[in-house]
Formats: C-alpha cells, structure tokens, sequence
C-alpha cells in the first residue's frame, strides 16, 4: 500500500497537537506520513511537536511559516507538497481512534464517486457531530458513541451537504480537477465553499458512519482576538462565500 499523507497545520496549542500525534501512532495501522505545517508557532510550541515526532519515530515533511498564515494557506502548502492518491487534512484538536484511516480509505475505494469523506465526531456544528447523526438517522446509540459508531458496518456512509475538514480524506482526482482550497477565506466558509466545488465537478461529499475520530472544535480559533475573529468570519467569511454562490448560479463553474 502507498503512504498516506496527513496534513497537519498547528499554531502554539502543542499540547492538544501532542495528543493527537499519540494518536495517529496507536490508532493508524494504514501506512502515513505526516505534512507538518507549523503556522508560525512560538518556538518553544513548535520544538514541543518537533521533540514529539521524533520520540514517535514518525515519519514527517516539516514546514515553517514565519507568522500565522491561516489553515487555509497552511493546508493548500501541504497539498501542494503531497504525493498521496488519498490525502487527508486533519486539525491538531482531533483525535483518531482504532482503524480510522483505514476504514476511510476503504469507503473511497469502493466509491469512486466520492470525493471527499469525513468520520463521525462528539464536537462540530454540522451533521457529522454523532448526536445529529443519531437524530437524523433516528439511531438508538447506547454506550460511549465513539465505540457504537465504530463497530458499525464497513460502508455505512451518508452523503452531506458539508464535510467539515477537522479530519476529511480528499481524493487527488478532485484536488487535480478542481484546484486548492480558496486563500481568501480564513475563519469561516472554505469548508462550504470546497464542498459546493466538489459536488459541482461530479462528486459526492460524505461522512463514514464506522469510523468516529475525537475533535475539540475551534480550540485554535478560540485564541485569535475578538476583532479579528470578527473580521474573519463576517467580511472575509460569510460575504465571500455568498458571493462565490452566486457566481456559480451564473456561471456554473467550480473555481
């Protein structure tokens, strides 16, 4: 099997990446190698995660922005250094569980009109969080919901108007086709604005209901300052979304 790549931006929160790279090693059983965008880290946060990849003996592509540029950017750099059929962009406040990669991976296998799947999660404002899905599906979860979606059938999916990208498989087919990620969102609507270019170029957008991966939900976010969040998510988030939108009514394209 070839290696998988993980891009994993991070900005300070080096413990929250800790855990999450503990993760990868005890819970990854597809072969990976990480993309290791750090966003301009202080350097005591940054040799934190360095220090952590090579006690792990993990393999890693390491990156360096000289201030924060954003995930955005961060991710559209790791695909850019990516050679993976499949690659996956992963926040540093998940955590994976048993055979996540390899249960998605699967699913993209047998459906070559996927484009784009994420796992199940306890912590997302989108159909993904397991409690949604429960309602939805009228599922009658008992017990820890990452161990009731976890022994759930090989396959079971449901397609989704948005993937959250806090842990999403990306086929390369679709990055080739439709291009990166757009780099004038920041905080706000790049999910929304790559899905609606996804679904437009052919492809459907889903979720893996046998695979549940633990996430924070804006724990990088929550430390920006009141004013800029504000900035990020109001001008250069939600207006540029609506006009994106509309442009593709008009045009049809996926750019």
């Amino acid at each position: 099997m070839d290696k998988i790549d993980i891009i994993l931006p991070t900005w300070n929160n080096s413990m929250l990446t800790l855990h999450c790279l503990c993760s990868i090693k005890a819970f990854t059983d597809y072969p990976y190698r990480i993309i290791w965008i750090d966003n301009g880290s202080e350097a005591s946060e940054h040799d934190r995660v360095l220090k952590k990849l090579r006690e792990l003996k993990i393999e890693f592509v390491p990156v360096f922005f000289d201030e924060r540029l954003g995930p955005i950017k961060a991710m559209n750099e790791g695909m850019r250094l990516s050679t993976s059929h499949y690659v996956v962009w992963l926040n540093n406040d998940a955590c994976v569980t048993g055979k996540w990669l390899t249960k998605l991976i699967a699913i993209m296998e047998a459906n070559p009109d996927i484009g784009i799947i994420s796992p199940v999660t306890d912590n997302i404002s989108c159909l993904a969080k397991w409690s949604k899905m429960a309602q939805f599906l009228q599922l009658n979860v008992k017990g820890p919901p990452a161990m009731y979606f976890n022994s759930q059938p090989s396959g079971f999916i449901v397609t989704s108007r948005l993937v959250s990208f806090f842990c999403t498989v990306v086929r390369r087919e679709v990055v080739e086709k439709i291009g990166l990620l757009h780099e004038g969102f920041i905080a706000y609507g790049g999910d929304d604005d790559y899905c609606d270019r996804v679904k437009l170029a052919g492809f459907k957008t889903a979720i893996a209901l046998n695979c549940f991966v633990y996430h924070e939900h804006r724990a990088s976010v929550h430390k920006i300052p009141e004013a800029e969040l504000k900035v990020a998510r109001e001008r250069r988030g939600r207006a540029l979304l609506k006009e994106r939108r509309e442009q593709r009514t008009i045009t049809g394209r996926w750019d």
